[in-house]
C-alpha cells in the first residue's frame, strides 16, 4: 500500500511539474506573439486590465521610465488598437492569444454601441472602453477578464468605479492640491448605464477623475500626465426654467472653456450631480 501511495505521489508531482512547464512555455510563446503584434517588448512593459461599471480600460506602461523605445511603441500601438476595435476588428488579440478571444464576436457585432478612447499616461497609454448597452457591457467584461487571466496580470476580476485603482500612491497628496472649496468626493459628472433607475446611476468623483488623468501634485498644483496644470470649472446651465438670455450665457461659458483649454487640462464639474433630469 505504501509503495502505491509513494508511486501515486511521484506521478502527481511529475504531472504538476510538466503542467507548470507547459504553462510557462505557453505564456512565453504568447509574449513572443505579443511583441510581434504590438511592437514592444512584453517583458519590459506591464499590462493592466480594469473592469468598470460602464466598460473598462486597457493600460500599458513601460517598466523603466527612461525606456523611450518601448514607450514610443506603446503610444503608437494603443491609438491604433482603439481605432481597430471601434471598427469591429479584433484580429490583434486573436493573433496574440492564438485563439478566439471571449467577447470579441459580440463586441464586433455591437461596435456602434461601444466607444474607445485613447489617453496618454506618464509611462505609456490607456484605452478606455465605454458603453451604456447591457449586452455590449457583458461582452467587454468577458474580453477583459480573459485578458487578465491569460496575461496573468493579477488585476481584479470584480467591477469597480473608474479611476479607483489608478495612482494610489498619489491620492493622499491630492487633497492639499485641490482648490479651496473642493473635496475629493465631489461629483464631476453623473450618467446612467441603461435605464435612468437610481441603481443604474454611475457618478465620477474628483478623485476618480484625477486617477483617469494620471494626476500628480507638484508645488501645490495638480498636473496631468503630460505636465499640464489641471483646472476645475463649474458648469452652469442646469435650469428648470432657463433665463431669457440663456443662449448668450451658454455661449460665453463655451468661449471661456475654449480659452482655458488652451492653457489647462479642464475638468468640467457638472451643475447637476444627481444626474436626475431637470424639468
Amino acid at each position: 500500500m505504501s509503495k502505491f501511495v509513494l508511486t501515486a505521489a511521484l506521478v502527481l508531482i511529475a504531472v504538476r511539474v510538466v503542467t507548470a512547464q507547459q504553462n510557462h512555455d505557453q505564456h512565453r510563446q504568447m509574449n513572443q506573439r505579443g511583441a510581434q503584434v504590438m511592437g514592444f517588448d512584453q517583458e519590459k512593459t506591464t499590462h493592466h486590465f480594469y473592469l468598470y461599471a460602464d466598460g473598462g480600460a486597457i493600460d500599458v506602461a513601460v517598466n523603466d521610465a527612461s525606456d523611450k523605445t518601448n514607450l514610443d511603441a506603446i503610444r503608437a500601438h494603443l491609438p491604433h488598437i482603439a481605432m481597430m476595435f471601434s471598427h469591429g476588428n479584433f484580429d490583434a488579440p486573436m493573433l496574440v492569444h492564438d485563439t478566439n478571444v471571449p467577447g470579441t464576436v459580440e463586441m464586433a457585432k455591437l461596435k456602434d454601441r461601444i466607444t474607445y478612447k485613447y489617453a496618454q499616461t506618464s509611462k505609456g497609454g490607456r484605452v478606455k472602453i465605454m458603453t451604456t448597452d447591457a449586452e455590449a457591457l457583458k461582452a467587454v467584461h468577458a474580453f477583459l477578464k480573459f485578458q487578465i487571466t491569460d496575461h496573468k496580470t493579477g488585476d481584479s476580476l470584480e467591477v469597480s468605479k473608474p479611476g479607483v485603482m489608478l495612482n494610489k500612491p498619489h491620492e493622499s497628496s491630492f487633497s492639499r492640491c485641490l482648490p479651496p472649496g473642493l473635496k475629493l468626493d465631489d461629483i464631476v459628472g453623473t450618467k446612467f448605464v441603461g435605464s435612468t433607475r437610481p441603481e443604474n446611476r454611475v457618478s465620477t468623483t474628483i478623485e476618480q477623475a484625477l486617477g483617469e488623468l494620471n494626476a500628480t501634485c507638484k508645488n501645490d498644483r495638480l498636473m496631468d500626465a503630460s505636465g499640464k496644470e489641471i483646472y476645475f470649472y463649474h458648469l452652469i446651465g442646469c435650469w428648470g426654467n432657463p433665463p431669457q438670455d440663456y443662449n448668450e450665457i451658454l455661449r460665453k461659458q463655451q468661449n471661456e472653456l475654449d480659452r482655458l483649454k488652451k492653457q489647462y487640462t479642464v475638468v468640467e464639474m457638472t451643475c447637476n450631480p444627481s444626474g436626475t433630469p431637470i424639468r
